[in-house]
């Protein structure tokens, strides 16, 4: 990386961190598209890993209750995995352009839902089932762009009955599993 990548990389992690610190969410969506206009969708994505997953981990344990959490998504995170493994595989054979626009128009879909914000709801009885393909989903989208917001936060914010407290909003940082 040249001089210039190295700094271009830092501020995009600063200003990820940032945003992560005032929402909750968002560390990788915002610090991806930074970095990745420097160096590539695909070099840019090792580089947000570990900040991210860490700064994931903060938020979870802080915001209390991680075993219930847990339990209440036990299979969105099983299908999670097999979701990242076909998004990355995808992003082996697609041109990195196309993956770049893929989360271009998550990033948009994700503004235009927090600025709309629809008064959608999970109903109970089809929250637990919807667990698995939204985990599917967002894996791949994940392992396709970098990206964990869609569709996760919004179901995650929109659940009839979230394990434990009321969600007043998407961006809340006291709640947030993914960013």
């Amino acid at each position: 990386m040249t001089l210039d990548e190295i700094v271009i990389a830092i501020i995009g992690l600063a200003i990820a961190g940032l945003v992560k610190g005032a929402t909750g969410i968002g560390f990788s969506t915002t610090g991806l598209p930074i970095i990745a206009l420097s160096i590539g969708l695909d070099r840019a994505m090792p580089l947000v890993l570990l900040p991210s997953i860490s700064s994931n981990l903060s938020v979870m344990l802080s915001a209390g209750e991680f075993r219930v959490m847990l339990s209440h998504y036990r299979w969105l995170y099983v299908a999670l995995l097999p979701g990242l493994i076909c998004g990355l595989f995808l992003l082996t054979r697609i041109d990195t352009h196309n993956a770049a626009r893929v989360l271009g128009a998550i990033i948009i879909a994700y503004v235009a839902y927090a600025l709309i914000r629809p008064g959608l709801s999970v109903p109970k009885t089809y929250e637990r089932w919807l667990n698995a393909p939204t985990g599917f989903l967002n894996g791949l989208l994940n392992g396709l762009t970098g990206s964990q917001i869609l569709p996760v936060v919004p179901m995650h914010f929109r659940s009839a009955s979230p394990p434990t407290a009321s969600y007043s909003s998407p961006t809340s940082p006291s709640r947030c599993l993914h960013s």
